[in-house]
């Protein structure tokens, strides 16, 4: 994570605080902050030893484990095997769990859904589901599928070429077509538009 990378101008800020540039373990460790990229970046080892490196030293390392796989129960019987050797699905539902292993306060997930099966996409959303029912913690998700997008967000905000383009509930995304298209599909980035405002994301 290491800050979130380079930025351009301005800070960046959690609850008031800036987190620019700080180390990776202090965003995750003071911040509560848990990222999964969109390569996933699973390491060559086993599920169990994926989610360990995750507990940063943490004594509770096993009873961690034993909680996250609760929420994937369907990694769990692939503990022992090597991560890589998972299929797509299964490597993205291990890097939600690694981030889980810290009990974050806020997740977030850079296209979750990509190039997965329905099928696939349904067991991540499950399993996220039980991620924010057992942390309490609030979501970030990047993501262009609108049904992942409407079965684990409030709020939706549209982004073209680095400009929001449009902010407003995700139920009001679903009811209009037009604006859908628009919002995920823009050619162009207009004036920002807003359907109201909400208090989660």
């Amino acid at each position: 994570m290491n800050g979130f990378g380079v930025q351009v101008r301005g800070d960046l800020l959690v609850d008031g605080v800036r987190v620019g540039g700080l180390a990776t373990d202090e965003v995750v460790k003071r911040h509560g902050i848990a990222f999964v990229p969109d390569d996933r970046r699973i390491f060559p080892l086993t599920v169990v030893e994926n989610l360990r490196v995750a507990s940063l030293g943490s004594r509770e390392w096993k009873s961690d484990v034993k909680r996250v796989l609760g929420l994937f129960p369907f990694l769990e019987a692939h503990s022992s095997q090597l991560a890589t050797t998972l299929s797509g699905g299964e490597q993205q539902a291990l890097a939600i769990a690694r981030a889980a292993m810290r009990v974050p306060r806020y997740l977030l997930l850079d296209e979750p859904g990509e190039g997965l099966a329905p099928v696939a996409v349904q067991r991540l959303i499950d399993g996220v589901r039980q991620v924010r029912e057992e942390t309490g913690c609030t979501l970030i998700l990047i993501e262009r599928n609108l049904e992942m997008i409407a079965a684990l967000c409030d709020t939706a905000i549209g982004m073209s070429a680095g400009r929001i383009i449009w902010t407003g509930a995700v139920q009001d995304l679903r009811d209009n077509p037009a604006l859908l298209e628009q919002v995920l599909l823009p050619a162009t980035a207009p004036e920002p538009r807003t359907g109201g405002h909400h208090d989660s994301a």
